[in-house]
Order: C-alpha cells, then structure tokens, then sequence
C-alpha cells in the first residue's frame, strides 16, 4: 500500500501525537509498505528527508509559524507553501497514487489530509487523540464558543471514512462532543522495547550517571511529558511540598519535557519551597537516555485528568517502572490499581502519602512495576501490524 501521515507537530517538537505517526510511518515502512509523512516545519528542520535504512518513510514539511500561547507548537501553512506543494504532487505522482491518508489531527493537517485523499480518491482515516474542547478553553474561556468548536470537530470526523481513538475513553469523549458515528479502538504502543534484566542494570547505572546520584538513592519520581499546567504539574509540587522535611530530602522529582508552562512551573516550585528538589531537564530527544531515565525513576507519575492515552505510561511500563495515575481519569483506562499502575485521588494530601508508603515498601513498587512491565506496555510493532490489518480491510470494503 502507499500511505500518508498527517500531523500538526513532529520532531522535534515531541509529544505523544507526534511520537505516534512518526511510529505509525517507521513501522507501516518496515513492513514493505511505501510511506509518506508530512508535518509543519521548525526552526533548523530540512524541508525534505528522503527515506533512509532506518526508518524507509519519506518525511515533507510545508511552512509554519509560531503559534502564540502555545510553545513550541507551530501553526503550519500548506496552501502557502508552494515548493512543498510541489514535492507533493510529484511524490504521489512517482508513488502512482494514494491507498490511505492518515491524519492525527483535525485541525491544519487534517484539512490538508482530506483535501490530498478527495484529490486521489484515498481511504481518509482519522485517529481522534486528545480533549481538543478543553485545549480550546484555555484560550477562549467561553463554553458557548467550546461548544461551536467542538460542532465543527464533529463535522470534521464526520467527513472522513474511518475514525479511531487509542481508548475506549477517549472514544466517549468523542461521543460526548455530539459525534454519532462509529469510533474503533486503535491503542498506542511504546518504542521503548523493555530492555533485558542485564540491560536494565545498564540502563539504570546510565541514569543515575544523567541525574548524578547514586544507583538506588535517592528515591526518584519522574514526570515526562509538555510542560502545561493541564497535565497537573501543580498537584506534584504541591503533594511534594505536602511531605515532612526529612522524607522530601530523600526524594529527587525529575520533570523532563518543555513547553509553554515551563517557567511559570519552575517558578511556582521555588514559591512553595521545592526547588530544591526538583530536577528540570528539559526536552530529552535521545530515546536511549529517555530509557535511562525511566529505568532509574522508582515511580513514575502521572496525574493528569486531561490526557487520554498517554504513551508514556506505556514507555515506564517498559522499563518495569509503575505509574501513579489519577484514579477514575481516561489516563488510568485500562490499567489497575496495584496491580499494574496505582491510582490516587487527584489531591496533594492523597499524592503526598501515596508517595511516601511506597517509598517504605519497595517490594510493593517492585511488585506492580512488573504487573506494568507484563500488561501495560505493547510495542509500537504490535499495535502498527493491526493498524495494517485494518487499512487492509478499510481498501477493502471502499473497493
């Protein structure tokens, strides 16, 4: 088959959406299949990357800008850009057509999407990902308006010839928003591969060397993802700040990622006094040193009640790491508590004492971490070899 990829964000502008075509275009390629991905351009990025022996995608970047209040997300310009419009037409023209377009968004690369599979009579499939309603109240705080947003989401998924969510939650969210169609379930994966146990020894020696502290000591908890105040960075600060001094200097709470929050977050953690604990680190792009620090982290936690799928819980799960999950959210669909994630109730005091109990039973931590290891995590490779099967079916029946 020939197959498009659609997004509105990409290397390196990293985020879960992101990570998910950009695997959807490795593995879809890996399987013989001939693959395009397209994504607004960034600062430093070529126009072009040409399929090569390690991924076998070909990867077009039309014209952006910044888009403002949203760090570093970029609001991209195809039907400005001519040259990129250009290399389009000439790779479908080369690849003799289009099978199926996949957009994982709704917004500019899904417009783009649909118009390339109206033009080439693809299959138009289109994965719904995030609670886009409540994105769009941050910036205009109005529910009459949300509401007309999310009327125009809904035309928009009812306009293409498949939509699929990565959970049965986030599927509900799509429905609530007035979308009367079918939903699949198409999950997310991890391309981290859980490393072997001698690996992981490797792994964790790696990461403390990153974080310069000791193998086992201290006890650390690890948030990965964009840094905005809606994946709840405030109720890990505030639930650090919650614990007695002598169990606070025990702790090391590394945050990795980037965004617009950023300096407000670290800001907020020197106000409540647990700066000193805190280890920002930035956007990590090296996969290896990511592993690194899942495998070091002893908890891994992720309270957010806006996320749907979050690929890092799976990628922690990975590394045999357990995630601390908002008890009841679309985060923690599927998965369960102490067994293989632990689910809180999303306030300081619960968080706070959640962390310091399973700083004092290790076997316990151990104990779910291998349940996550064993039923959370699914490689990338799986969860694209059914995406296969579907389009396959999808060509099939638009035949």
């Amino acid at each position: 088959m020939t197959i498009v990829q659609c997004n509105d964000s990409f290397r390196p502008i990293m985020d879960g959406v992101g990570v998910c075509m950009e695997n959807y275009a490795r593995h879809l390629a890996r399987r013989g299949h001939r693959v395009l991905a397209v994504a607004p351009a960034a600062p430093g990025t070529p126009a072009v990357e040409p399929a090569d022996e390690r991924d076998g995608y070909t990867l077009l970047r039309y014209a952006s800008v910044p888009l403002p209040g949203w760090r570093p997300y970029r609001l991209g310009m195809p039907r400005l850009d001519a040259v990129f419009a250009g290399r389009l037409r000439r790779w479908i023209r080369a690849a003799g057509g289009i099978d199926i377009v996949h957009s994982h968004s709704p917004f500019v690369a899904g417009h783009l999407a649909r118009r390339v599979a109206g033009a080439t009579g693809a299959v138009h499939v289109s994965t719904f990902h995030s609670k886009y309603r409540d994105d769009f109240l941050k910036s205009v705080p109005w529910p009459a308006a949300a509401d007309r947003f999310a009327h125009h989401l809904v035309r928009f998924y009812g306009s293409v010839d498949a939509v699929w969510a990565p959970s049965e939650a986030t599927a509900s969210t799509l429905a609530a928003y007035g979308y009367p169609g079918t939903v699949s379930v198409a999950p997310n994966g991890s391309d981290i591969d859980p490393p072997a146990p001698g690996d992981l020894d490797e792994y964790r020696h790696r990461g403390a060397s990153l974080l310069d502290i000791d193998t086992h000591d201290p006890f650390v908890v690890l948030f990965v993802g964009q840094h905005r105040w809606e994946k709840n960075l405030r109720l890990i600060l505030d639930a650090l700040a919650r614990l007695g001094e002598p169990e606070r200097a025990g702790i090391r709470a590394v945050f990795a990622g980037t965004g617009a929050d950023e300096g407000a977050i670290r800001r907020y953690a020197a106000t409540i006094g647990v700066a000193g604990i805190c280890d920002f680190r930035g956007i990590v792009l090296d996969r290896t040193e990511l592993t690194a620090l899942y495998s070091r982290a002893d908890l891994f936690v992720f309270p957010s009640v806006y996320d749907n799928a979050p690929l890092v819980v799976r990628e922690a799960a990975a590394c045999g790491t357990p995630s601390i999950l908002a008890a009841g959210s679309t985060s923690a669909a599927g998965t369960a508590d102490d067994r293989n994630a632990f689910h809180v109730d999303p306030q300081p005091d619960a968080l706070a004492a959640l962390i310091a109990s399973l700083r004092a039973d290790p076997e316990r931590v151990a104990r779910v971490g291998a349940g996550a290891r064993r039923e959370v995590f699914r490689s990338w490779a799986d969860v694209v070899g059914e995406a296969e099967h579907r389009y396959l079916e999808i060509s099939r029946h638009d035949e």
